[in-house]
């Protein structure tokens, strides 16, 4: 890193134009935190004005100082990958996975289909709205950030997820996405080859990712025809359920019976029977709105209010009574930020205790939620019409929140729970989006205060802070732990 004072016109062979946040460093000491307040790129899409904080609040008069303001930017990256970090090992497996399972049976589409399509959307809606809005000027940064993120992902996460936690990997699905991979970065190369693209081949673009989903879809067809004519023999890994099922058929077919098998309490197929018939109380009631009883020993407490305060809570009680002195320090670094999950990302889970339904924080939910999109999209000021934007979807969501208030129960989930699911993941996404908006603010300060330009920012700081930050890696982790 060069300090104040010294001259970095070149920096990986890549000339810092004079309107690039990094040649603020040619600009003379007593100009600098002006000329950054006034130089569009030193605006930063984040909640903190970064770049202005850091040379004006702390200036470039004193390299200590300045040093100073920089190990505290540092300081507050490494907090956001803490508690991005340790949030997605406890919330978003909890609430993220779950509600990307419900939104697939909702919509009838297999994992794998729901991975190239709604789990791709949500990692690439960031980068989708943020390309859209960008200006000509910075049309180049925007192309680095894209290839440089593309490849991160591809080879530091996608190996990453393999060594932490492997699994066994599919060759046909993994050869189709391969082959669609390459086939779109080698024509997106020769379409920006010339320096111009017209608009057939940015249709082409979008027609290779249409192409792409109907051979997904047309490839789990398939599949699911092989499926059902594979169902009338059980697939089994169980020997003796296999072998209950051969003499259920032969005893409705009048044939001879082989030797019983073992004699025990509760053979095979009635176990079967139990589970099946468990299974479809446990579906019917969530279906009918139907009473659950309580689970025979529970730590969850009862009551409105109790409930709320104990699903709403960011430090999990039980597990901080049996944590260590360092993991309870951890817990609370990273409280705030898990308080804010908690009242915002509905959770909707088939394994939890009444599907994750709470009826007083589902409904601080739908209340607070869609407030708290607007401010991080920034749309607090805008107006619709004559109406404040803010205004409308307030009286909007307390309409709603009081409505469901009034016609559900504590014990009863209402026959509408799954729609809380779409909810809770494009929350969760719109989370995720926020933090890694601020882990790039930060990045590209820090770019900034090292003299790098635009384009290397780009392939570097940016496309890791764009993929490490959230959109990627925390939820291809999680789902490959899943």
């Amino acid at each position: 890193m060069r300090w104040p004072g010294e001259p970095k016109p070149l920096h990986g062979g890549l000339q810092v134009r004079e309107d690039d946040c990094s040649y603020v460093w040619q600009i003379p000491v007593s100009e600098r935190c002006d000329w950054v307040r006034k130089t569009d790129d030193c605006r930063v899409d984040s909640f903190v004005p970064y770049p202005t904080l850091l040379f004006c609040s702390f200036g470039t008069e004193s390299s200590a100082v300045f040093a100073l303001g920089l190990a505290l930017l540092v300081l507050w990256l490494l907090y956001l990958f803490l508690v991005l970090g340790t949030t997605a090992d406890t919330f978003f497996r909890r609430s993220f996975c779950p509600s990307l399972s419900i939104i697939a049976s909702v919509l009838r589409l297999s994992e794998n289909i729901a991975g190239v399509t709604i789990l791709a959307f949500g990692n690439g809606s960031p980068d989708i709205f943020t390309s859209l809005v960008t200006s000509e000027d910075e049309r180049l940064i925007m192309f680095t950030e894209l290839i440089g993120a593309g490849v991160f992902v591809t080879a530091i996460i996608a190996g990453s997820v393999v060594v932490c936690s492997p699994f066994r990997l599919q060759p046909r699905y993994f050869v189709r996405d391969a082959c669609f991979y390459i086939l779109a970065a080698c024509w997106i190369s020769y379409v920006v080859g010339d320096d111009v693209v017209h608009l057939w081949e940015a249709l082409s673009c979008i027609l290779i990712y249409v192409l792409f989903i109907v051979v997904v879809v047309s490839m789990q067809k398939a599949e699911n025809r092989r499926d059902r004519r594979n169902k009338r023999m059980p697939r089994l890994q169980d020997p003796e359920v296999l072998r209950a099922f051969v003499e259920n058929r032969r005893s409705d077919s009048g044939a001879p019976l082989p030797r019983p098998l073992r004699s025990r309490a509760f053979d095979v197929q009635a176990k079967l029977d139990v589970a099946i018939t468990r299974e479809v109380e446990r579906e019917g009631a969530a279906a009918t709105g139907s009473v659950l009883p309580p689970p025979p020993s529970t730590s969850r407490p009862r009551g409105l209010v109790r409930e709320f305060f104990y699903d709403a809570s960011p430090i999990n009680l039980d597990e901080w009574r049996r944590s260590k002195p360092t993991v309870k320090l951890l817990l609370v670094l990273r409280a705030p930020f898990m308080l804010v999950l908690q009242l915002c990302v509905p959770v909707v889970n088939e394994t939890a205790e009444k599907r994750g339904w709470s009826k007083l924080l589902n409904c601080a939910q739908i209340w607070l939620t869609p407030l708290v999109a607007l401010c991080v999209l920034e749309l607090w000021d805008a107006r619709l019409g004559p109406v404040p934007l803010m205004l409308a979807f307030f009286c909007c969501t307390t309409a709603i929140a009081l409505l469901i208030f009034c016609t559900t129960a504590v014990d009863r989930i209402p026959k509408y729970h799954n729609a809380l699911a779409f909810v809770g993941f494009l929350t969760a996404m719109l989370v995720v989006y926020a933090v890694a908006q601020e882990v790039m603010a930060v990045l590209e300060c820090v770019g900034f205060a090292s003299g790098i330009s635009d384009a290397m920012l780009g392939i570097t700081l940016l496309a890791w802070g764009n993929s490490v930050g959230g959109r990627g890696l925390v939820s291809c982790w999680i789902l490959g732990v899943r």
